[in-house]
């Protein structure tokens, strides 16, 4: 894991428009190992719940995180660069969905091209 410290944008709200700014955010004391997650929204944000799921098939919850569509937006588009990245230094990511999803949409992660249907 890279321990240097990450910049990243987000967005801010303010009049009505939003407004992107450099905030430095550090890393928690502690992580927690996640292999399963699940989703709910509403109109006002989006919920995701972390779990680790057992070979017995067992879930055990771990963490749950509640953030605006603004920021959900922002997430998958940093995660999205984060694959590509991971990608590019340790190779292919072995699952199929994910593979087929980069067959059908092109390269992932990259901007996307306004003038390409």
């Amino acid at each position: 894991m890279e321990s240097d410290k990450t910049l990243t944008e987000q967005p801010i709200m303010t009049t009505g428009e939003l407004k992107e700014r450099a905030v430095k955010i550090p890393f928690p004391p502690s992580f927690a190992y996640s292999n399963c997650a699940a989703f709910s929204l509403s109109a006002m944000d989006f919920r995701i719940s972390f779990a680790e799921v057992t070979q017995d098939g067992n879930a055990e919850a771990k963490v749950g995180i509640v953030m605006p569509p603004e920021q959900a937006a922002m997430l998958a588009l940093m995660l999205l660069q984060q694959l590509k990245t991971f990608e590019e230094r340790f190779g292919s990511i072995r699952l199929p969905a994910w593979r087929a999803m980069q067959q059908h949409s092109g390269s992932i992660g990259d901007e996307p091209n306004p003038t390409s249907k």
